[in-house]
């Protein structure tokens, strides 16, 4: 405020003292090399009235009156480096230079790169003194505005910021299963309390509160929720609260994101997921070019010195590799799962290297592993495979060539169960679902049977006992099994760590098929053995009512 106070007497003190009968307002306009510049105005005498200092700062205006009496005066502006005002031709802002008043206008104007030197002479006629500046507040939206004042002093006074106009929040999903949650806001704009300094944010799970700094005029913030490939009965509601200027907080907006599982939709697919949320292009079964590729997957399992360990994948030229020391010693033991789209018709060949000389034979140099190498095809299906880990210093798999991914057959038939005409193995609806069933009892020797009834309209049992097990006693992390009949999704089942069984009571048709999806997903930082070995515990049982056993997989194959 001491500052201000100093501008304004500064202002002022011409109009204090005004005894000329002209004046002129200069306003100048430094450009990023202030230094180089400097100026003088002289009377009809050659002496100076004003002149520069050497207190500029660059890309600043000057704004000054000058009070003095009408006659001829001469005005010079210098630069030493030779460019005048110009600095746009260095990636900097031009600078200006104008000298003017209200009787007539502009006496003197120049921008921009004028050489060395720019001189003008100034015939100033006599001109009434402008009227001094009114401080006050000149803002309207200010509780305190004041039409008469011609200059802010800084008084203004803002009512307090009534919180955001609107809100919205939705998501983005990420490669991998990540998702994004976006929180956007408006709020008075012409209101300086309503600017917003930081935001708080925190969630149903207890994480945060959370501050966060935002940028001038921001109005939205985006954060990461969940840490990828969360399951399908994942629901967690994240919150967010907008802080203002004047220290108020705004209303909670809140969003549940739903889960980014990657995987394809298509439900006629050998490949699809019902549970998936986000189209990863694997309906085919690959995310390669199937018109001129095919995909395979590598397997490689590391020994004890990783480290010495390169590789190189060649279809048409290297697809990827892995260079020497890419591979360190936390690496050790550890399991990584490669995807390749390789040329249908040229093949592929796999060069491992390692420096050493020893290959991959762990056991043989002072450590207890050996590593692995496994191709498979797009169906599993194992192409090649490394038979000597000690191969020395180089080994080739040779041209290998792939195959195309599984697809399903399409099987026309009547897709709709509600007609006699369903077929559970179509899955492409050709159009012959004509007549609709009639429920009754079809059993002959019934008092109650109908001739005309087609199917039963009840079914004696529906009941059916799901039982996953988990022999670790571990849990399974964040993997799950899904149940799927006829089009619905009948939940997700998963056990948390404690537990070796559990079991649920679920209702299905009987005569549909019925699928159960097993989903091996890994939490944060989890090695891909580790998240394997979990999975070896784990198997899950459906039996009926009368205790037959419809499906049991996994089975603890490790306990065994």
């Amino acid at each position: 405020m001491k500052k201000l106070q100093l501008l304004l007497l500064t202002l002022l003190i011409p109009f204090l003292g005004y005894t000329q009968n002209s004046w002129i307002n200069i306003q100048y306009l430094t450009d990023n090399y202030p230094t180089e510049n400097s100026w003088e105005l002289l009377d009809s005498y050659g002496s100076v009235v004003i002149e520069s200092d050497s207190n500029y700062v660059l890309n600043t205006l000057l704004d000054t009156i000058v009070p003095l009496d009408a006659g001829t005066y001469t005005f010079n502006l210098y630069d030493v480096y030779g460019d005048g005002l110009g600095a746009s031709q260095w990636n900097g802002t031009d600078g200006s230079f104008l000298i003017k008043n209200d009787c007539q206008d502009s006496l003197a104007f120049v921008a921009g790169d004028f050489g060395s030197l720019y001189t003008e002479t100034l015939i100033i006629a006599p001109c009434a003194p402008p009227n001094p500046p009114v401080p006050g507040c000149i803002d309207t939206n200010a509780l305190n505005f004041d039409s008469l004042a011609t200059i802010d002093d800084g008084s203004c006074t803002y009512p307090t910021c009534g919180g955001i106009l609107t809100s919205n929040a939705y998501q983005n999903c990420y490669p991998g299963g990540q998702a994004l949650v976006i929180f956007e806001w408006t709020t008075e704009a012409y209101n300086p309390s309503c600017e917003t300094v930081k935001v708080w944010y925190t969630n149903a799970e207890g994480v945060g509160p959370y501050q966060y700094g935002v940028g001038p005029n921001a109005t939205n913030f985006a954060v990461n929720a969940g840490n990828g490939q969360m399951p399908p009965n994942w629901s967690v509601e994240h919150y967010l609260q907008v802080e203002f200027a004047d220290g108020s907080l705004s209303d909670t907006i809140t969003y549940t994101p739903t889960p980014c599982i990657d995987g394809c939709t298509d439900p006629t697919q050998i490949s699809y997921n019902p549970w998936a949320t986000n189209d990863d292009g694997s309906c085919s079964g690959t995310t390669c070019d199937t018109a001129t590729q095919y995909q395979i997957t590598m397997e490689i399992t590391l020994d004890n010195w990783p480290g010495e360990t390169s590789w190189i994948m060649n279809s048409l030229g290297v697809i990827d590799s892995v260079l020497v020391g890419e591979y360190d010693f936390n690496d050790i033991g550890q399991t990584y799962t490669y995807n390749f789209c390789v040329d249908q018709n040229a093949g592929f060949e796999l060069i491992v290297n390692d420096n050493y000389g020893d290959g991959m034979a762990g056991s043989t140099s002072g450590g207890t592993m050996d590593g692995s190498i496994v191709i498979y095809n797009c169906d599993g299906d194992t192409i090649w495979y490394m038979d000597n880990p000690g191969f020395g210093n180089t080994l080739y798999s040779g041209a290998q060539v792939a195959t195309p991914c599984p697809t399903i057959p399409t099987i026309d038939g009547c897709t709709d169960d509600d007609y006699q005409e369903f077929n559970p193995l179509a899955n492409n609806d050709d159009g012959s679902c004509i007549n609709l069933h009639v429920y009754g009892c079809t059993n002959p020797n019934a008092f109650n049977y109908d001739p005309n009834a087609t199917i039963m309209d009840l079914v004696p049992d529906c009941n059916y006992e799901l039982w996953i097990g988990d022999a670790g006693g571990d849990g399974w992390g964040n993997s799950y099994i899904g149940v799927y009949q006829n089009g619905i999704d009948l939940g997700t089942y998963t056990m948390g760590p404690g537990n070796y069984q559990q079991t649920w009571n679920i209702i299905l048709d009987p005569g549909v098929p019925v699928e159960v999806f097993y989903f091996e997903v890994g939490g944060p930082q989890q090695p891909p053995q580790e998240v394997q070995f979990q999975t070896w515990h784990n198997s899950f049982k459906l039996t009926n009512a009368n205790g037959v056993e419809l499906m049991y997989e996994g089975q603890n194959p490790i306990c065994k």
